[in-house]
């Protein structure tokens, strides 16, 4: 009869103890599963486009739309981002950048404009000059391509062969004596643009050749 007890005793002591183990590791289940989830960084969206070489202080790149473009269609408004990417502030003024654009053709070779008479513009002003804040942007849009305006000069380049076409362009701001003396504070010098790609395609959308 003792032997009986003493088994029972023992028996309700291990039922006692597994309860006890049970409910601990329950707990700690549960407690893990309120933790908040560790999540994944949130994907990085597309990258900017690399600027040329800066110079002075400012920086350039070269944007397009879209890097296709069907022949006959509208033409391309090409994006162009200055920055500033030193510490202090930079004075730049679009009356003061001229630009060259390069450009090659699907067999690499450098391609020649034909160039037309393009509008005139006003006298340029001290409001022309903006101020670019360290690593501040603006962006001007060049208004077409293949055909590319400057001032008093249009650009044509003859894009009518499909293929990959290559363009960057090449800025040059300088001061001259038709320019109100403001404009001596503002940025001068050359750079240059990335480089970007362009396909061509005829009027049946075929495959870039």
């Amino acid at each position: 009869m003792k032997r009986t007890r003493v088994c029972c005793v023992v028996l309700l002591f291990v039922l006692c103890g597994a309860v006890a183990v049970f409910a601990l590791s329950s707990a700690r289940s549960e407690g893990a599963e309120a933790m908040p989830a560790t999540t994944e960084p949130a994907a990085a969206g597309p990258a900017p486009a690399e600027g040329g070489t800066p110079v002075n202080g400012l920086q350039v790149s070269l944007a397009a739309p879209t890097d296709a473009y069907v022949i006959g269609s509208a033409s391309l408004a090409l994006k162009v981002t200055f920055t500033n990417v030193t510490d202090n502030p930079i004075k730049l003024s679009d009356r003061m950048l001229f630009y060259v654009p390069t450009v090659t053709d699907p067999d690499g070779h450098l391609m020649t404009p034909k160039d037309d008479n393009g509008p005139d513009m006003n006298e340029p002003t001290e409001k022309d000059i903006q101020t670019l804040a360290p690593a501040q942007s603006i962006v001007f849009t060049v208004d077409s391509f293949p055909g590319v305006f400057q001032p008093y000069l249009i650009r044509r380049f003859d894009l009518s062969r499909p293929g990959q076409y290559r363009l960057r362009l090449t800025y040059t701001a300088q001061f001259h004596l038709g320019l109100p003396a403001a404009f001596k504070e503002c940025w001068q010098g050359t750079l240059t643009s990335n480089e970007i790609a362009i396909d061509v395609r005829d009027r049946n959308d075929n495959p870039t050749r």
